[in-house]
């Protein structure tokens, strides 16, 4: 499989049964009996965990801390995927979170021109920094009126929402053009209300977007390795465990301001959610224990243990703990 000892890898989180109609399909991503580590399977919070190599993904020279990026820009790259961006196309991008940004970056490397709108002028800001040609403060300005000035008056080939509201669910049957594409990634919370007219009248295409392919994995990868990629900003903050409670609690105050909470690897944290063993290799002679690749997976993975529990006694509710499997990581920066 071209694995080595030490080597940097990304971990392709999600299960498919190989029988049901996406896995049939070689959708493999919307399988619909997918459980995801962390979310409905438990993470693996643990000295090593036993994974399929299929689900291994070498990081090349990526650092282990920002290989927590990769999933979930994956996401935002698998959603211009499926909407067929191609480079004469308007691409407005409802959301500029993690995956917002990564469907940014996606639409504006297949050369379209984007347009990302959100409420933050600083997400817009860094935005445009990579890839947006413009932004549009919702907040702010009249987006109708933004967007048929920007399209000429044709609205946008292709919308993405990245949001999840009833709000920008429809803005985003509004926005679109005639017979231009919709794909939808967030989650609405509650029921939404649509003019179905459009639907019919402008002959849309509405796809959902789910996950991220292996193919998407390698993109993100491919683009990280370039340089390009503002990790910096996008990681929003570095708590340690005994920091991490704090560190969600801000979070949720502010969720918009967040991008990626990283938690910094702490042993004692490690066997009070569930660790058999712990190794402090700083003190301890690591060649008397083995390390598979595994072990960076991990440590990637095993805050959403962590968020699982914060859920469990009633720190956080459940819509964040959903979140929190691609916004709580641990970084093995120890080893």
């Amino acid at each position: 499989a071209g694995f080595e000892k030490g080597m940097n890898v990304t971990l392709n989180p999600y299960t498919n049964c190989g029988k049901c109609a996406s896995c049939r399909n070689g959708r493999v991503n919307a399988c619909e009996h997918n459980e995801t580590l962390g979310v409905q399977r438990n993470g693996v919070m643990c000295e090593c965990a036993v994974l399929p190599w299929t689900k291994i993904i070498p990081a090349g020279n990526i650092s282990p801390r920002d290989c927590a990026l990769i999933e979930p820009m994956s996401v935002g790259f698998h959603a211009v995927s499926r909407a067929q961006v191609i480079d004469n196309e308007y691409v407005m991008v409802i959301g500029c979170g993690m995956i917002g940004i990564g469907a940014i970056v996606r639409a504006a490397l297949r050369g379209a021109t984007v347009i990302a709108v959100d409420l933050d002028d600083e997400k817009l800001e860094l935005a445009k920094r990579v890839g947006a040609s413009h932004v549009i403060n919702s907040k702010t300005e009249n987006v109708h009126e933004r967007m048929q000035q920007i399209t000429e008056g044709f609205g946008a080939d292709v919308v993405i929402e990245a949001v999840g509201s009833p709000v920008t669910y429809v803005m985003a049957v509004d926005e679109v053009g005639f017979t231009g594409r919709v794909v939808c990634i967030g989650y609405a919370k509650s029921e939404v209300a649509f003019q179905t007219k459009y639907f019919v009248q402008k002959e849309l295409d509405i796809r959902g977007s789910r996950n991220a392919l292996p193919a998407d994995f390698r993109a993100v990868i491919n683009y990280m390795k370039e340089g390009n990629c503002p990790v910096e900003e996008l990681i929003s903050k570095i708590a340690k465990p005994e920091g991490a409670l704090e560190a969600m609690q801000e979070w949720t105050a502010n969720p918009g301001k967040v991008f990626r909470i990283l938690v910094d690897e702490k042993l004692e944290l490690a066997k009070r959610v569930g660790a058999s063993h712990v190794i402090n290799s700083k003190t301890e002679d690591k060649a008397n224990h083995r390390y598979t690749i595994g072990h960076i997976i991990d440590m990637l993975i095993g805050m959403h243990e962590i968020s699982r529990q914060l859920w469990q006694a009633g720190i956080a509710d459940n819509s964040h703990y959903q979140k929190c499997r691609t916004t709580l990581c641990l970084t093995p920066q120890s080893f």
